[in-house]
């Protein structure tokens, strides 16, 4: 009788300890659900606050992080300028083109927006509209605008999103062909702004958009005509151009003409 007892009492027992141990787990993920803030439809709040003061060191920090990006991409649009110039040669000099030299153009077109489907008809004002938005986006610049829209890189938006064009981001729609980011629905912004991996994927969306995007067509015009004549613009000569994008408001794009007027970017 007693060993009947024991063995009732060791069962209610380990029956106790297995929904204990379950309600635990269930707590568990509870509470990992709510971290992430998929409880009860919870956004994250990103709207703005009140920044702290960025000192010239965190400054000299953010403008050096940023530069380097860029000029690794400038580097990649000076190799496929030189690229395009070779295939360009080829593709005129003889009657037979490669698969491998079409295919080489074709993802050029497709990168810079240019019709993909290549024309013989067309060719050479498509080569020369491909010319034209293949040209390197003074570093200066991408500073000053990435400085401009993340307060150099820490506002809460920006840190969230590793996107430092949110103001750009929310006026020229980043849609595909520009697939470097995705929209974050668990944003409390309406608007949805692009979720990036790391920075300097961000930058190499906004080199793309001003190198393709109709907002920014005065500027690569004005870039093209000093192409033209063999001169080197500076940033201080081009960075007027930026107002036909329409993305700033009056304020925001004279601070933008202060950061590059300063030039310590």
């Amino acid at each position: 009788m007693n060993h009947l007892h024991r063995h009732i009492s060791h069962k209610i027992e380990n029956k106790d300890l297995s929904v204990r141990t379950s309600l635990l787990l269930m707590l568990i993920c509870l509470l990992l659900l709510i971290l992430k803030g998929n409880v009860l439809n919870t956004k994250i709040d990103l709207r703005d606050e009140q920044l702290e003061q960025v000192s010239q060191q965190q400054k000299a920090i953010f403008s050096k992080a940023v530069k380097l990006e860029a000029t690794k991409i400038n580097r990649k649009i000076k190799y496929q300028q030189a690229l395009l110039e070779k295939l360009n040669q080829r593709l005129a000099s003889q009657s037979f083109h490669s698969n491998s030299d079409l295919k080489k153009l074709r993802r050029l077109y497709q990168e810079y927006q240019v019709n993909v489907k290549i024309s013989a008809e067309s060719y050479d004002s498509e080569i020369e509209l491909l010319r034209q938005r293949m040209l390197t986006v003074d570093s200066s610049i991408v500073v000053a605008m990435a400085a401009l829209e993340s307060n150099w890189g820490r506002s809460k938006k920006a840190l969230y999103t590793n996107n430092y064009f949110l103001k750009t981001c929310l006026v020229v729609d980043c849609q595909p062909p520009v697939k470097h980011g995705q929209k974050d629905d668990n944003l409390s912004d309406s608007r949805k702004l692009y979720v990036f991996n790391d920075f300097s994927e961000s930058i190499k969306m906004l080199i793309n958009l001003m190198n393709t995007h109709e907002r920014f067509q005065v500027f690569r015009n004005t870039r093209a005509g000093f192409q033209r004549r063999a001169k080197l613009y500076t940033p201080q000569q081009i960075i007027g151009t930026l107002k036909y994008a329409s993305i700033y408001t009056e304020t925001e794009f004279q601070a933008l003409e202060k950061l590059i007027a300063e030039g310590s970017l």
